[in-house]
This record gives structure tokens, C-alpha cells and sequence, in this order.
């Protein structure tokens, strides 16, 4: 009997015990996920009408179609820019993320200098390392002049610049995350296949895309379905380059959406507005995601080794 009384006790600890762990986080996520989801979705159908709220059915939403429709809006441009922005950034980093995620996982001669670069991005805060590349680009107009060139431009200013300037400071700083992950799944390949490979006479490049590459692209599923869900929440540095002045020509659809809630004069009507905003995109985002799971996993399932 006290046996029992024993064991009783010890699991009433031990319920205590992971119930006090989980409540904090249990806590903040139905503060600040479900309950925050909940005033978006009440917020997107919600108008003010001398200072009386009421029930605006679909009007929020077809406000923010007209604001993306419009040409000349900073929501169109935004958009516009996010989906060049992400296209760009996805076609051009991906390729070198595994490139030279096998170059690291080879041990070529300078990886090891090469792994340190890449990670010295990282080894400081974000605000840091935006204040120095802004002073470095800032200074190239007249490092430019100085070498004979007749009005050279603004890069964090001039609209044909500034996105493509986005688009290089994002892949430079996120190139660490990836060249991390895909060389530690590539590690998780067992020697002894890839041993065997180089007996029966498979090359570098044969190594590479029959092999390394098929093993590790659940690796790559994961990501590439975590950057896609993420893609209409694309900001890039513009908040740490320019807080919220920067130039509409960089824009991008996260930062103009948080921009109008941040700087707006009239709460009443750009809360409901974003919120209807974001429940678009999400609708959007939602079927993509999963459908780009869905594609990705019928044509390379996982193998198994």
C-alpha cells in the first residue's frame, strides 16, 4: 500500500511538474497567436461609422483589391516587388546553398576559411551589420566619382537600385543559415555509400546529383515549405535601412502592411484594412504551401538509408 501511495505521489510530481513547464509557453501562444488571430479575423470584417463599430462584411477586402489593383499604389508596388524579390532570391540562392554546402562538405582546399566568411555575418547583431553595409554602399558614389565615373548613383536611394541592393544584403546574410543545415544533413549520409560510389567509379558530379542530392532533399523540402508560407511576409532589411521611409521602389508587401499599421493616423480604418490584407494573403499562401509540399514529395519522396 505505501508502495502505491508512493508511486501515486511521484506521478502527481511529475504531472506538476510538465503542467509547470507548459503552461508559460501554453500561455503566450493562445495570448499571442490564437488570440491576436482572433482580432485579425474580427478586425477584417469590422468598420467605424462616427465612432460606432459595425459589422462591414466584405468591404475591408474589396478596399485593399482596389489598393493592389491600382498601378500606381504603394500596395501594387509591393507586391510586385515581393514576388520579384522572392523569385529572384529563391533561383539564385538556392543553387549555390547546395553547391557550396558540398564544397564545405567535401573539406576542399579553403573550406574551412571559406565556412568562417560566410559566418561572420552571424557572429554580430543584425543592426550592426546593416549600419556597416549601409556605410560601405553609402560611400560608393564617391568611391565611384574618385575612379572617373561621371555621376554615379545612389544605391540605397535610386529606384533602379535599391531592390536589387535588398536582394544582395538578404542572400549575403542568409547564406550561414543554409550552409549549416544542408552540410549537416549531407554528414548524416552514411561513408560507406559514398565509399562505395567512388569504387564503382562514380565522379564528383555524379556523387553530387545521384547521390548527396536525392538524400538530402527532405532537408530541402522542410525549408523551401517554410520559406514559401513565408513568402507574402517578405521585409527584407528595409526596417533596418530606412525604418519607415524607404524609398516605394523597395517596398515590399510585410513591410508596407506593418508600415501603414505603425505610422497610420486613423486606427479605425487601417487596422481593419491590413487585417483583411492579411487574411488574403494568407488564403493565397495557405493552398500554395501545400501544394508545393504535395508536388515536391511526389516527385523525390524520401529515401530512406
Amino acid at each position: 500500500m505505501k508502495n502505491k501511495k508512493a508511486f501515486k505521489g511521484a506521478d502527481i510530481s511529475k504531472t506538476i511538474f510538465i503542467a509547470s513547464h507548459l503552461f508559460y509557453p501554453l500561455l503566450l501562444f493562445c495570448i499571442f497567436w490564437i488570440g491576436v488571430n482572433i482580432s485579425s479575423l474580427a478586425l477584417a470584417f469590422e468598420k467605424t461609422v462616427d465612432g460606432v463599430k459595425m459589422f462591414a462584411g466584405f468591404e475591408n477586402f474589396s478596399l485593399f483589391f482596389k489598393k493592389l489593383a491600382n498601378p500606381i499604389d504603394e500596395a501594387h508596388i509591393s507586391l510586385l516587388n515581393t514576388v520579384k524579390f522572392n523569385l529572384i532570391l529563391y533561383v539564385v540562392t538556392i543553387p549555390l546553398y547546395f553547391i557550396l554546402s558540398y564544397y564545405l562538405f567535401k573539406k576542399f582546399i579553403g573550406s574551412k576559411v571559406f565556412g568562417w566568411l560566410v559566418m561572420i555575418p552571424q557572429a554580430f547583431s543584425g543592426f550592426i551589420i546593416s549600419v556597416l553595409f549601409m556605410k560601405f554602399v553609402g560611400e560608393a558614389p564617391t568611391l565611384l566619382s574618385n575612379l572617373g565615373v561621371q555621376n554615379p548613383p545612389n544605391f540605397l536611394r535610386d529606384d533602379k537600385y535599391v531592390l536589387w541592393v535588398q536582394l544582395f544584403y538578404c542572400a549575403w546574410t542568409g547564406f550561414a543559415e543554409g550552409l549549416i543545415i544542408y552540410p549537416n544533413a549531407m554528414r548524416a549520409i552514411p561513408q560507406e555509400m559514398l565509399e562505395a560510389a567512388e569504387i564503382d567509379g562514380a565522379g564528383m558530379w555524379h556523387e553530387f546529383f545521384n547521390i548527396v542530392m536525392p538524400l538530402i532533399f527532405p532537408t530541402f523540402t522542410t525549408c523551401f515549405i517554410l520559406a514559401i508560407s513565408g513568402f507574402f511576409g517578405a521585409s527584407g532589411a528595409l526596417t533596418l535601412f530606412y525604418e519607415w521611409k524607404a524609398p516605394t521602389a523597395a517596398s515590399l508587401i510585410g513591410y508596407y502592411m506593418t508600415k501603414e499599421i505603425m505610422m497610420t493616423n486613423n486606427v479605425n480604418l487601417t487596422y481593419p484594412l491590413m487585417s483583411a490584407g492579411g487574411m488574403i494573403f494568407t488564403l493565397i499562401a495557405a493552398p500554395i504551401t501545400f501544394g508545393v509540399k504535395a508536388f515536391l514529395e511526389k516527385i523525390c519522396p524520401a529515401e530512406e538509408y
